[in-house]
């Protein structure tokens, strides 16, 4: 439940002047927050000379640049699981992309169902962490068999695709390009997607469309005109701008891959980022419906201040005409030699007309592939991707 208290409770009066009646407290209140957690990453980033990590509840117009930011105080109530997603869309929207609400509510004793969905909806949040107050039931997520399972479970998606985040933060402290975004940002001129706020998209290549009501076993999602693929199995549905009634029973959030995207993931993510990212990666290439797709991958030591340049960036391009198919990889920089994997093991390209007869990779036969309902799998690669490779089939 929204508490609503009187903006005097706790803070100077609004109309406090500051400064000799210069600027007023109403106009200045969140600069203080601003200013702490600027002034908070500067000296972190002088002492230790590496990226520093900060994390505040007071925001204002430009703290993205300087720290992260959480909603504060919410309640275990299944409206502020809805209202997480409007913050957090909102924020990236403002230009403070590292944000997230308390996973199971702050406030109120959660229940094993809102946790349950909170955590699956959470586990995509760019700030992802579960927290609550003093006095209230313990909400740890191995406190149910059944919250624990499920986030067993999402906590691993996340992991497996931490390179395609750590890409759109990249993007978002070069660019200012939100991490998370609504679904007008990709489709501006559908007019369908303006007013929703109960789906969202992780950059511009996975649509997030969980279940927010309690006691429900499906969701009803609207899909722009665009191909789209089941992240779990990769079954195609090509969408003229419609809804879909989804299954999602307790332990499941329905997600999508439009097409169109290059996804860099780790295989086998471990229980660490660190364990994540010594498993190779794995890409998926989603074809949209004029047989393209493209994406990036950027990697660093997670320390450097140094990040635009002591770090390397790799784009793909895919395309697929006349019953052929290739795949480029491009090193636009190399400049770290990192501890991590490097290896691709596997590639899967999605949205194939017809089962390929051969398969190049580097110019030379490969023959550890296979085909079944329009997906083509790639294995037993030992490709480096901080070298350029080209993948071609036919």
């Amino acid at each position: 439940m929204m508490m609503e208290i009187p903006l005097t409770q706790r803070i100077l009066l609004m109309h406090y002047n500051e400064d000799g009646g210069i600027i007023s407290e109403y106009d200045c209140h969140n600069l203080y927050g601003l200013t702490e957690a600027r002034q908070t990453h500067i000296a972190l980033k002088d002492y230790y000379s590496e990226r520093p990590f900060v994390l505040t509840r007071s925001s204002f117009p430009s703290s993205g640049r300087w720290t992260a930011h959480w909603t504060g105080d919410n309640a275990s109530q299944w409206a502020d699981l809805y209202y997480s997603i409007v913050g957090m869309l909102n924020f990236n929207i403002l230009g403070i992309p590292m944000i997230g609400s308390d996973i199971c509510g702050f406030l109120d004793n959660t229940t094993e169902e809102l946790c349950s969905r909170w955590i699956e909806v959470g586990s995509f949040y760019p700030f992802s962490r579960n927290h609550d107050t003093t006095g209230v039931a313990p909400q740890e997520l191995y406190r149910w068999p059944t919250v624990s399972a499920i986030s067993s479970f999402i906590l691993r998606v996340r992991y497996s695709v931490i390179p395609m985040y750590y890409t759109l933060n990249y993007r978002a402290s070069t660019q200012g390009s939100p991490i998370i975004r609504p679904l007008f940002f990709e489709f501006p001129t559908d007019a369908n997607t303006l007013a929703i706020d109960r789906q969202f998209l992780v950059g511009s290549s996975l649509m997030v469309a969980p279940v927010l009501d309690q006691g429900a076993t499906s969701v009803d999602a609207y899909f722009p005109a665009a191909v789209w693929y089941d992240f779990y199995n990769y079954t195609q549905f090509v969408s003229t701008g419609e809804s879909k009634t989804l299954n999602a029973p307790l332990d499941f959030i329905p997600l999508y891959i439009l097409g169109g995207s290059i996804i860099p993931r780790r295989t086998n993510p471990g229980l660490t980022t660190y364990e994540t990212r010594m498993n190779p990666f794995n890409i998926t290439v989603a074809f949209d419906s004029s047989m393209k797709a493209s994406g990036e991958l950027f990697t660093d030591n997670g320390r450097t201040v140094d990040f635009e340049t002591d770090s390397n960036l790799v784009t793909f391009s895919a395309n697929y005409s006349n019953s052929k198919g290739f795949l480029q990889s491009t090193i636009v920089q190399n400049n770290y030699d990192s501890s991590f994997s490097n290896a691709i093991s596997s590639i899967a390209f999605l949205g194939v007309p017809a089962a390929p007869q051969g398969v190049s990779v580097n110019g030379a036969s490969w023959g550890a592939f296979s085909f079944s309902n329009g997906v083509l799998s790639i294995t037993n690669l030992t490709l480096d991707v901080t070298s350029a490779f080209e993948i071609q089939f036919s």
